[in-house]
């Protein structure tokens, strides 16, 4: 299946997700695949139950990525306003706009 393909299957499947908001606002993104050319880029970030969803605005009608957030899930914020949610193999890395993380810690 190709990443095109891959893309809006994902945005499918992220628009489906109704599930009640716990936390929202924007976050700057790192890139997740490690391409040297790729930037960090703002996003709507969507806390919901056992799911973190990402979005281009905050209108949540283009939904860019997920990730399900379980019993396996870490956060790290050793450095100052970024936080790095691992679970299993997936790891993303966010910035804040802000200083404080702590809205996004407590979610």
């Amino acid at each position: 299946m190709g990443a095109e393909s891959v893309q809006s299957q994902n945005r499918i499947q992220c628009k489906m997700a109704s599930r009640a908001r716990i936390h929202s606002g924007y976050l700057e993104k790192e890139p997740r695949h490690g391409n040297i050319l790729s930037s960090s880029r703002r996003r709507f970030f969507v806390v919901r139950p056992a799911l973190l969803q990402w979005f281009e605005k905050d209108t949540e009608d283009v939904c860019r990525d997920e990730m399900r957030l379980d019993g396996t899930t870490q956060l790290d914020e050793s450095r100052p306003g970024r936080l790095r949610i691992t679970t299993g193999d997936t790891v993303l890395v966010v910035r804040a706009e802000r200083a404080s993380l702590v809205g996004w810690r407590v979610a």
